[in-house]
């Protein structure tokens, strides 16, 4: 589904501040095709890109994301805490990274991010807004989300864009929700990958993409047992080893 085996984990994560034009930059630069990174909704409706429920870790702001509005966030410092010479880089926008995404060509995997106190419609609605300004390609997005009941609200709204399933491990139930919410994709955590997990997942047509994956032999084993590709902090350094397909 994604043609790519290697995915850049919030952009390269290792070499540029998470979730930022830069991380993107990089993992294109890298030879990356396709990065992952997370979508959330603030209190003025607009879609942007971040990880943390709490701007704190990755910004030099304070308090909860998902109440703030985008003037005040625009103005953060979403770099210095990587390294110096991303000083004053932005929280992007998700209308930003769509624009970059294009730009380099760049398949999108788009996480909603679900903080606590988010409203699930709300989340559906401001990011697929934000898509629908800002079209990848057909088959360059795919939206993925822990939460089974945010990608019902995203099959009702765009049937059309593919959806992938995180989990921790592969669920017990998985044919089932696989045929409710047409799943093309599963990310479990590589750590809890079995064997029986990869053949339940193609039993049922999904293609499996594991997280977080830094190692390369480890990187290498997984896609030998059957996962389709791997999503990295280290795109540069899994590419250099020959595990873009």
């Amino acid at each position: 589904m994604l043609a790519a085996s290697v995915i850049a984990h919030r952009g390269a994560s290792a070499v540029a501040p998470e979730n930022t034009l830069p991380a993107l930059a990089a993992a294109a630069d890298a030879g990356a095709r396709w990065v992952e990174i997370d979508a959330q909704v603030v209190a003025d409706g607009t879609a942007v890109v971040f990880h943390d429920e709490r701007l704190e870790r990755c910004s030099n702001g304070r308090g909860q994301l998902i109440t703030a509005e985008w003037p005040a966030l625009r103005h953060l410092d979403a770099g210095s805490w990587f390294a110096p010479a991303f000083a004053r880089t932005p929280i992007p926008r998700l209308e930003d990274a769509l624009d970059l995404c294009r730009e380099r060509d760049l398949g999108l995997n788009l996480e909603l991010k679900v903080s606590p106190g988010a409203q699930l419609d709300r989340l559906a609605e401001g990011t697929l807004a934000a898509v629908s300004r800002r079209p990848l390609a057909p088959g360059q997005l795919l939206l993925s989300s822990f939460e089974p009941q945010l990608l019902a609200r995203c099959r009702q709204a765009k049937p059309a864009l593919p959806r992938g399933l995180i989990c921790r491990r592969v669920p017990q139930e998985l044919a089932t929700l696989a045929a409710r919410l047409e799943l093309s994709t599963l990310h479990p955590d590589h750590r809890r990958l079995t064997a029986r997990a990869i053949a339940a997942a193609e039993a049922v047509g999904l293609e499996l993409y594991a997280w977080t994956v830094n190692d390369a032999t480890r990187a290498r084993r997984w896609l030998q047992a059957g996962v389709a590709g791997v999503i990295t902090d280290q795109p540069a350094a899994l590419i250099a080893a020959g595990l873009e397909r």
